[in-house]
């Protein structure tokens, strides 16, 4: 008995202390098998509750036979991992007590927000430099003010609010640099507006309770809010931002802190480890509180949370791959329900008049009635909030929704202004029109060989190009030939570039003679270091030529050239797209060789690509890698 009981030990000793000095090979049992791993991680707490054991059974069977000791020298062990950690169990519980004293406060009925309402919070965005702006001095930097972010928006929008104050009460910013960054907004009629008004930042961020799916989610929410902005700010009313006030009507305040003070690291010193430590871990409080003038509270809210020692005491896993380690397991404690958090938006929308967006499908005819203004008024800036309109109306487009003759004559109009670079969500309108899409073929030709100055906007245009009939460019016009024959604006024409297709062995020519222009482009000692410029006409062609497949087949000596002259890289050939179209092309597929990266062997690799191309989908197998 006592053989075995030392025997044990000294296997678990010495398992234990291999898997505690390379905590690594946890991580690739558990990569590799999973049940290896979990092993693994096992033998540490194995061993220290073998020794709590062990020990105990070497002293009682001093005084009771060594059969008899191992059942008491168990209950001995068990008691000792489950109460050594109750110490410190019961001092975070203390501290989490003392956190959370004052009891929350849910108001009876709800709170109106109005007059001048300062929002302090744990952090906030700073307004980010604009293209074209000049480098500023440190000074100037650290004055930089904080974004109107969703909240912001959302109280400016609440009825009977006069302005917000915005101020951060977190530890990351000094007194003096939040005092700079601080300012108050209000909103003004459009008549009193300078020049340009300040921009709320993703008001439709709210983080609220989301509606039943069947009222249109929490996606609709968002939609709704940004419209909202949008059409505010582009018609009635502008943002302003003045000197922070120095009293208020209500104070909101949402704070995130610990009961412990954060420790200033010295230089060259390092931070203490605790993975070891029996000590109780920091209370994190979230505490959220409305107040008015007088200093009364109206609502409160307070959760705590820490980590405590887990019972029975064990080693467990903790970090990610980077810094995988084992340490005293813990778990977490709150003091509201599991997973709980707080949500100053969802709080403020439950028991306030807080603005929360309306009805996305009733603000759509404001939405369609605003751009027709804007189109018909020249003198309307290109960066009036109100373009960032079209999104919406483009959206409103979801199935089973069908595109009047007015809405096509309309997309004509918004294509052509000059003022619109904002195309994302036009694929649903163009979806919906099926296809009616051909009436925009030609204006959409005519925008991108005239648009000065040229920028990415445009690929987002010419990718609509994709979602028009079969066949639509079996006749080039001359539009779409003088862009085809534009190298630079080729950059942006990756979607008719792709259409080519339709042209059958017609296009091979031009197909090789864009994949070598842009790949000598590409190439070219000059070349600035990491420019990505020409990778979307190159993989446009190369889409081209897996759509055209046996039709391309005099394109295969070209592609052949181009990877003798280096052009092509073997890093490009080893991509599997590159590969399928030379299969597709008439490579023999035992010819093209495995590359190194690809797992398997090379009569997998290749019963694969076979097997793909018995089964060619021009959608999934053709599409793109780079936008």
């Amino acid at each position: 008995m006592k053989i075995f009981i030392i025997g044990l030990h000294i296997l678990l000793a010495i398992s234990a202390t291999l898997v505690m000095l390379m905590p690594g090979v946890i991580v690739i049992g558990l990569l590799a098998l999973l049940v290896p791993g979990l092993i693994l991680a096992a033998l540490p707490t194995l061993f220290m509750w073998y020794s709590a054991f062990a020990i105990s059974w070497w002293g009682l069977r001093l005084v009771i036979p060594e059969k008899m000791a191992l059942l008491p020298a168990a209950m001995v062990a068990a008691a000792l991992v489950w109460f050594v950690p109750q110490a410190s169990i019961s001092e975070s519980q203390v501290r989490m007590a003392a956190a959370t004293k004052m009891p929350d406060l849910i108001p009876s009925q709800r709170i109106t927000l109005a007059g001048d309402i300062l929002l302090s919070v744990p952090r906030l965005d700073v307004m980010q430099r604009q293209p074209g702006e000049a480098r500023e001095s440190d000074e100037e930097r650290m004055a930089r003010p904080w974004v109107c972010d969703a909240l912001c928006a959302a109280l400016l929008a609440s009825p009977g609010v006069r302005s917000v104050t915005l101020i951060t009460n977190g530890t990351s910013e000094e007194a003096e640099t939040r005092a700079l960054r601080s300012r108050t907004l209000s909103m003004l009629p459009k008549a009193q507006c300078p020049a340009k008004t300040i921009m709320p930042i993703n008001p439709g961020g709210l983080d609220i309770d989301p509606p039943e799916p069947e009222n249109g989610g929490i996606m609709h929410i968002a939609s709704s809010l940004g419209a909202e902005w949008n059409l505010r700010l582009s018609t009635t009313h502008c943002i302003v931002a003045e000197a922070p006030k120095a009293t208020f009507d209500m104070i909101v305040t949402h704070r995130s802190y610990s009961d412990a003070p954060v420790p200033k690291r010295a230089r060259g010193v390092k931070m203490k480890d605790n993975k070891w430590s029996f000590d109780p871990e920091k209370v994190n409080i979230d505490s959220f509180t409305v107040s008015n003038r007088q200093g009364q509270i109206l609502l409160r809210k307070t959760i705590a949370t820490t980590a405590v020692l887990a019972r029975p005491l064990y080693i467990g896993m903790a970090g990610g791959l980077e810094n995988f380690h084992l340490a005293w397991a813990r778990s977490a404690r709150s003091s509201g329900p599991r997973y709980e958090q707080i949500k100053p938006a969802g709080l403020l929308a439950r028991y306030s008049n807080l603005s929360t967006g309306g009805n996305m499908a009733a603000l759509i005819p404001a939405v369609r009635k605003r751009l027709t203004e804007m189109l018909d008024d020249r003198n309307v800036d290109a960066d009036d909030p109100g373009f960032d309109l079209l999104r919406d109306w483009f959206a409103s487009f979801k199935p089973p929704s069908t595109v009047s003759n007015e809405d096509s004559a309309f997309l004509i109009r918004l294509i052509s202004d000059p003022r619109i670079v904002k195309y994302d969500g036009l694929y649903a309108p163009i979806k919906a029109m099926g296809d009616q899409s051909l009436a925009l073929r030609a204006v959409i030709g005519r925008r991108l060989l005239t648009a000065d100055p040229m920028g990415p906007w445009m690929k987002t245009l010419a990718a609509q190009y994709e979602s028009m009939p079969t066949g639509t460019f079996l006749t080039g016009t001359a539009d779409e030939a003088a862009l085809l024959a534009d190298p630079e604006r080729r950059l942006y024409a990756g979607g008719l570039i792709v259409r080519q297709s339709d042209r059958g062995a017609a296009a091979v020519p031009m197909l090789v003679v864009i994949l070598r222009t842009h790949l000598e482009r590409r190439a070219a000692p000059d070349r600035e270091r990491g420019n990505t410029d020409d990778l979307l006409p190159i993989d446009s062609a190369r889409r081209a030529l897996c759509l055209l497949g046996p039709d391309a087949r005099t394109a295969l000596p070209e592609v052949r050239d181009l990877q003798r002259e280096g052009l092509l890289t073997p890093q490009m050939l080893d991509d599997r797209e590159w590969q399928f179209v030379l299969a597709r092309l008439g490579v023999p597929v035992d010819d093209i060789p495995k590359p190194e990266n690809v797992s398997g062997t090379a009569d997998n690799f290749h019963k694969n690509l076979r097997n793909k191309l018995k089964h060619f989908d021009p959608a999934r197998n053709c599409e793109a890698e780079w936008s």
